[in-house]
């Protein structure tokens, strides 16, 4: 699997994603740790911290398969972020009648913590068509943050649930995704989603 980069600058660059590369991405999520979601406003840059399941991680770094032993957080850096979007909803998340709590971009690291580190669900994650994803939700927003010209190339789509008490939709757009892991060195998409099935739920 390749990325196309537009643009000439080596990391800097918009890179468009195949069919077949947003549908590992769908596997890899799936049921994720959402541990952490940071956005610096000054430097446009946003950090979604995770922890993948073991039974679909399958990663290997420098040849060596990471496990349940090892420290398996990888942080999904998105520079430059144009747009920040969120609904957080008292109730169940199609409840037509839940209602949203008015914040701040500043609050949401502090509400994402306190989902306490409630999973992500879902096979789509990039690029999701507006129908299937934030039109659900873009009448009832926490807030809706956006920032310069550029940055809306891709956007990334992340939900969590607190039971049926609370329940947070977050769309953020950027052109530029990274991937880090807990060494803090950079992990190559391929090897990212190498081995995720294209097919969800096989």
């Amino acid at each position: 699997m390749s990325s196309e980069q537009t643009c000439g600058r080596a990391k800097l660059c918009s890179v468009r994603f195949s069919e077949q590369q947003l549908s590992a991405f769908g596997v890899a999520l799936n049921e994720a740790t959402l541990l952490a979601v940071e956005v610096n406003p000054e430097l446009r840059r946003a950090v979604v911290t995770i922890e993948p399941p073991v039974a679909g991680t399958d990663l290997a770094i420098d040849g060596r398969l990471i496990d349940d032993a090892d420290d398996r957080r990888v942080q999904l850096v998105l520079e430059p972020v144009g747009r920040v979007a969120a609904s957080l909803r008292h109730g169940h998340w199609d409840d037509p009648r839940a209602l949203e709590e008015p914040l701040e971009l500043e609050q949401l690291e502090e509400v994402v913590a306190d989902f306490d580190g409630a999973p992500i669900y879902g096979w789509e994650f990039i690029d999701v068509d507006d129908e299937e994803g934030c039109d659900r939700w873009n009448d009832r927003l926490s807030f809706d943050w956006s920032t310069g010209d550029d940055g809306t190339d891709h956007t990334l789509d992340l939900s969590q649930a607190h039971g049926i008490t609370r329940h947070l939709d977050l769309r953020l757009w950027f052109d530029v995704l990274t991937i880090v892991g807990s060494d803090e060195r950079e992990i190559p998409l391929k090897t990212f989603l190498a081995g995720k099935t294209d097919e969800p739920g096989t």
